[in-house]
């Protein structure tokens, strides 16, 4: 349940963050085009997006058929992936959903899916590093000052929001007590898609200075949220004995 509320989660992020940012260049330049205009854009994105990622993880699959080396497989994969993110960004799509729709794709359509992703897992330590080392790049310590207080805020606000959310929508859907208790600490993590997001986000504001605020509160709030979530992601996995000890 918890990966699979991750994986949507993530997805439908994106999908509000293209809108949102409809809706923030509209309300920055007044007039310069019609709502209308700018919303239908924003889906077409979505859309397109999302179609791409299919075509993409199709066409992973026929090609990983002829592929029996694990080395082989893994640049498969990469060539994939690389060319994904390169035909959205020339298309103005967004690169995240489409890699996203590409493994969606993999899941459900290759039947040794699992191979393909101990293969990524072999490399996936190195890109974590890679990437969080390019957001922390983007840390200004006199920026982050005026910043922390947003960040605290995004913080609690983010946590209530998930802890209520999700116990409201596993009562209605009539889940286990497990669940209702404890799957909203589980989904406190956050860094990869918010992290993402908010360094594409920041070129939507024309004052350096928003920007500058945005992407350190932001990150700011990762960084607390990262140092206070594992445990309490043990603590909700150890609850409902679903720990290697368990």
């Amino acid at each position: 349940i918890l990966l699979g509320i991750i994986a949507l989660d993530d997805a439908l992020a994106i999908m509000v963050f293209a809108l949102s940012s409809a809706v923030a260049h509209a309300l920055m330049h007044p007039g310069t085009v019609p709502w209308g205009e700018m919303l239908g854009e924003a889906v077409a994105e979505i859309g397109f997006s999302v179609l791409l990622g299919i075509l993409a993880g199709v066409m992973l699959k026929f090609t990983a058929q002829v592929v029996r080396r694990r080395e082989a497989l893994l640049m498969v994969i990469l060539g994939i992936i690389f060319t994904t993110v390169g035909v959205a960004s020339q298309f103005n799509l967004s690169p995240l959903l489409a890699s996203m729709v590409v493994g969606f794709a993999i899941v459900n359509l290759e039947r040794r899916h699992r191979d393909f992703f101990l293969v990524i897992e072999e490399i996936e330590e190195p890109l974590f590093g890679l990437f969080f080392g390019l957001a922390g790049a983007h840390i200004d310590l006199a920026v982050f000052k005026s910043a922390g207080l947003l960040a605290v805020a995004v913080l609690v606000v983010r946590m209530i929001g998930k802890h209520m959310g999700t116990w409201a929508g596993a009562k209605l859907s009539g889940s286990p007590i497990e669940v209702q208790n404890y799957l909203g600490l589980a989904l406190f993590p956050q860094a990869g898609v918010s992290v993402g997001l908010v360094l594409i986000g920041q070129g939507i504001f024309q004052s350096p200075h928003v920007a500058n605020i945005l992407v350190n509160a932001i990150i700011g709030s990762v960084i607390i949220n990262e140092l206070i979530s594992p445990p309490l992601v043990k603590y909700a996995l150890t609850k409902v004995q679903e720990t290697a000890a368990a």
